[in-house]
């Protein structure tokens, strides 16, 4: 994974450079599709975790938000475990308000606006 130019990448827009870092997904079903060789394979393991692989597929078919909540939960605890994945900071959720004379703004991957080509409209 490019972290460094995946947001140029996907809007094909040169001017996402570098500061735009990060990815996040709301759905932890996309995390889980990502983490195994079936996926993007962010941590190179394959599909030689077994457990990891096992969770993943619970993820995706739990039958309900109970269930799937107690999965998720052991899936974090196991990357965690196995140190895939060293949390460096929380993100908070940010509401933004603006006019809605500004046209121009872009967001990064975790939602958070971009100004620096943002114009306003005359009314």
């Amino acid at each position: 994974l490019d972290i460094p130019t995946y947001t140029e990448r996907v809007t094909n827009d040169p001017t996402q450079g570098v500061q735009e870092v990060t990815r996040s997904f709301v759905d932890v079903g996309t995390v889980a599709g990502v983490i195994t060789d079936e996926g993007e394979d962010w941590f190179q393991t394959g599909s030689s975790d077994a457990e990891l692989v096992r969770l993943r597929d619970e993820v995706a078919g739990a039958a309900s938000r109970e269930e799937r909540a107690g999965v998720v939960e052991e899936l974090s605890r196991h990357v965690l475990e196995q140190a895939y994945f060293i949390p460096l900071e929380q993100n908070v959720q940010r509401i933004y308000v603006q006019s809605p004379q500004l046209s121009g703004i872009t967001f990064n991957a975790v939602a958070i606006p971009s100004y620096h080509a943002a114009t306003k409209e005359e009314a």
